[in-house]
């Protein structure tokens, strides 16, 4: 029992960094659902549709320019500083390049639900949603650009501290936007994404300006020479983050997908998915920094093959932690979905429709987390032992099991929306399960290693 609560100490020191740092991260999503949701179930699926594609969009992007901070690490390796601001100067054309055409697709989004055949009201609502929120796409590539930055140089702290005072930030410029305070029209819908767009451009700002007065980066940040920019350059850095940015777009398509099922029956229906899925996402924040924090733990073991019996010790301690928070989260869906509900809508009386599709989505979203639960913990341990190619192909396979499930529960089987969440269950299910036998498998090889004799030098 000692043994357990050391390794539960160590785990939770540090799962916290990433936990504050995930919440910081995505909190933002859901204090625009809170603010927006007492303006109506069509203003809660207009975030929910236009929150999907910017992030689908987003995450292509980041995809790509994750590769900056490789290039900065290895100028700073060997300490050549004019190859960092060549870097930067690249990077800074490189979101321009990639801004242009992404913030197109954004605008055009809306008419391309309405092709497909959405709900009018759907359509329109996601229109004055987008049309403010795109124009945050710019300042968010660029304080993506800057944090890959801020890393090579050991100084990403600073990020957590403005995703934290973005918070608060959030909730008073939604407040004056939606509302139409302090002498602000009221703009509604629309409100809400002119407020996202201000909250991006005030943190890229923030970094910029802690970046000015720093002694050490200012001089690598703020450098501009035309005669300098290399194309060649520029399309290696573009042909590297591919791959990655499509991986990106493949791992969070399921939940975009189920947003875009979840529209064809309805804007109130939409609404009740969008609550569930934003509440999901918060409580994900638990199994995901347990998930880092088991694989720095298992990592930190010279050879893990002579350390089952550690890791073991770690999965196990692991489970209990994560599977116990499940638990708590499952009750919590399940026996306060109507306080969960009334945060968002107000009095859920006023729109029974919507309540009673989200009090199911909460009964299947708590199954879903403790699948979740399982697959993010091994995820970790596999990661640990260095092994992430079979889970990384376990995961894409799981991911569109899922939403191929969703599609033929939903609308073959004709389901409807309960369908859809059937078919997300069965994902992620699937990559659980598939995980767990990899590690038995792995943990198995390993025991084999440490019983068979080593042959002695002749």
């Amino acid at each position: 029992m000692l043994k357990f609560f050391f390794e539960a100490r160590q785990l939770t020191k540090l799962a916290l960094p990433a936990m504050l740092l995930f919440l910081s991260q995505k909190s933002l999503q859901f204090i625009d659902a809170l603010m927006l949701g007492r303006l109506g179930s069509h203003a809660l699926a207009a975030v929910a549709m236009g929150s999907a594609f910017f992030l689908l969009a987003l995450m292509f992007c980041l995809g790509i320019l994750s590769v900056i901070g490789a290039y900065i690490s290895r100028a700073f390796g060997l300490n050549t500083a004019r190859e960092i601001r060549r870097t930067m100067q690249h990077s800074f054309f490189l979101v321009c390049i990639l801004a242009v055409p992404s913030m197109g697709m954004l605008w055009l989004m809306p008419d391309f639900l309405q092709v497909i055949g959405l709900d009018e009201s759907i359509v329109i609502a996601t229109r004055l949603f987008m049309r403010g929120l795109v124009w945050g796409f710019p300042a968010t590539l660029s304080f993506l650009v800057l944090r890959e930055f801020l890393s090579a140089f050991a100084l990403a702290k600073i990020i957590l501290h403005i995703g934290l005072a973005a918070i608060p930030l959030t909730f008073f410029v939604d407040y004056i936007f939606i509302y139409g305070k302090l002498g602000m029209p009221v703009l509604g819908i629309a409100g809400g994404g002119y407020a996202g767009a201000i909250v991006q451009w005030s943190m890229l700002i923030s970094l910029l300006l802690y970046i000015f007065y720093h002694p050490l980066l200012k001089s690598y940040l703020f450098y501009f020479d035309l005669s300098d920019v290399s194309w060649k350059k520029m399309f290696e850095m573009l042909r590297m983050g591919l791959p990655y940015g499509v991986m990106l777009v493949l791992d969070i398509s399921m939940g975009g997908m189920a947003i875009l099922m979840m529209g064809y029956f309805g804007a109130d229906v939409l609404a009740a998915h969008y609550i569930v899925v934003q509440c999901l996402t918060l409580v994900f924040c638990l199994p995901f920094s347990y998930s880092m924090a088991i694989a720095q733990r298992i990592s930190s073991t010279e050879t893990p093959s002579q350390s089952v019996p550690f890791i073991k010790h770690i999965v196990i301690s692991a489970l209990i932690i994560m599977l116990s928070l499940a638990f708590f989260v499952a009750i919590l869906f399940n026996y306060y979905s109507d306080f969960l509900i009334t945060l968002f809508v107000g009095n859920p009386a006023r729109n029974l429709y919507l309540r009673q599709f989200a009090v199911t989505f909460f009964t299947f979203a708590a199954v879903f987390q403790c699948f979740d639960t399982i697959q993010a913990s091994m995820n970790g341990v596999l990661r640990g032992v260095k092994d992430t190619l079979l889970p990384m192909i376990c995961s894409i396979v799981g991911y569109w099991l899922g939403i191929g499930g969703a599609y033929l529960f939903a609308f073959y089987f004709a389901l409807g929306a309960r369908g859809v969440w059937y078919g997300l269950i069965l994902g992620i299910m699937f990559v659980a399960v598939a995980l767990c036998v990899l590690f038995s498998r792995r943990a198995y090889n390993y025991s084999l290693l440490i019983l068979t004799p080593s042959t002695p030098c002749s």
